[in-house]
């Protein structure tokens, strides 16, 4: 790959909320975000690959805040 096509494919990755989430861009910016397909392949990826983590984090939350309502 090129140092062109390196350049193009770094910026798209922060277009599309590979690196950063999108809440962090601006209004605008997120509008026009929301055209690219780029941008819900990557969520889709995101949600798939940290599911997992996700579900233990609320399983720990759910046992720490039972613990307090118990202690």
């Amino acid at each position: 790959m090129s140092a062109v096509g390196t350049i193009v494919s770094a910026g798209y990755g922060f277009v599309c909320g590979a690196y950063m989430p999108i809440s962090n861009f601006g209004e605008g910016l997120q509008k026009v975000m929301s055209y690219l397909p780029g941008t819900y392949g990557t969520a889709l990826i995101k949600n798939h690959m940290l599911r997992g983590v996700f579900e233990d984090f609320m399983l720990l939350h759910t046992a720490i805040k039972l613990s307090d309502v118990g202690g």
